[in-house]
Formats: structure tokens, C-alpha cells, sequence
């Protein structure tokens, strides 16, 4: 059996058994199930997710872009206004800003108008994801003083929201050899 298919068949078991109206069943009130077994349907989904977006080029360009995207709005819009919150200068959030949108141009833009994917555009968005990262953590140190608690939560998860990415794009090229 084809790899592919045996993830798509262990998938779809275990979204019928999980499914949506089992998951609303777990919701009624005094249902000490639902618990473990709404970490299992997440703990699933994720693995599922994970199958597909590796095997899926353009979904996972999709998703690094679309998150590019959002980190850029976050930062450009969200964090800049709540500077005293989280204690990064406006001066340095711009430029993070602006180099996340750059990225998610590039990661859509390749997701909308290619159709044969090749390992460089791959091999070109997990390194400037991992310049990226490298250039926040930088900053997160030279500011480290500066820097809120709720500040340095901010970006060592997207760090690692990011690092988990640069992961999954990992796998994705290792799928398109």
C-alpha cells in the first residue's frame, strides 16, 4: 500500500471516530471523558495536519505564508501600538514586520503561481525562516532589559512556532526528492 494513502485511510478512521458530533457528545455537562479525549482528537489532528501539509507543497506554502502574514500584522500593527506591553522600540518591530511580509509574499506568491515545486523554493523560505528566528532571538537578548514577561513570551513562541515550521518544511523537502 502507498504510504500516502495508508496516511490519508489511518486519517480518515480516526476522523470518523472522532468526529465533530462525537466530539459536541463529549461537550454535555458532566462528562469526565472529555478531557482526555479531547487532548486525543487534538493530539489526531495535528498529526493529520502535520501528514498532509508534508506531503502537500502548496498547502505547506500556504500555511508559511499565511503565517508570515500574520506574524507581520502582529508585529506591525499589534505590538508597535502595545509597545509598553511588551517593551520592543517601535524602531526594530518595523523592519521584523516588514521582513514577514516579505516572506509571506514570497511563500504565496509561490503557493498561488507555481505548479511545479522545486526543492529551492523550499530550501530558500527555511533559510530566511531560520534568519529569521536567529535575528529575533538576537534582539530578544540585546533588549532582554527592556523586554516585558509578556514581551519575551511573544517571541520565544513564535520562535518556536516558526522553528516548528521550518521543521514541517524540512519533511515537506524531503518529500519532493
Amino acid at each position: 500500500m502507498d504510504k500516502r494513502v495508508a496516511e490519508h485511510t489511518c486519517c480518515a478512521i480516526s476522523n470518523t471516530l472522532l468526529s465533530f458530533k462525537n466530539l459536541v457528545k463529549l461537550l454535555l455537562p458532566g462528562n469526565r471523558a472529555f478531557y482526555p479525549l479531547f487532548a486525543l482528537y487534538l493530539m489526531q489532528y495535528a498529526v493529520c495536519s502535520m501528514q498532509y501539509l508534508t506531503t502537500n507543497p502548496k498547502a505547506m506554502l500556504l500555511v508559511d505564508g499565511l503565517g508570515a502574514l500574520l506574524t507581520a500584522l502582529s508585529i506591525g500593527v499589534v505590538l508597535v501600538q502595545l509597545e509598553r506591553y511588551f517593551g520592543m522600540p517601535p524602531n526594530v518591530l518595523y523592519p521584523l514586520a516588514y521582513t514577514a511580509g516579505g516572506f509571506a509574499i514570497y511563500s504565496l506568491s509561490c503557493a498561488f503561481f507555481l505548479t511545479d515545486f522545486q526543492r529551492i523554493h523550499f530550501i530558500l523560505i527555511m533559510l530566511a525562516n531560520t534568519l529569521y528566528c536567529t535575528a529575533t532571538l538576537m534582539l530578544v537578548f540585546y533588549f532582554w532589559q527592556q523586554l516585558t514577561v509578556l514581551g519575551i513570551l511573544y517571541f520565544l513562541i513564535e520562535i518556536l512556532i516558526v522553528g516548528y515550521v521550518i521543521w514541517l518544511e524540512k519533511r515537506t523537502l524531503s518529500h519532493l526528492e
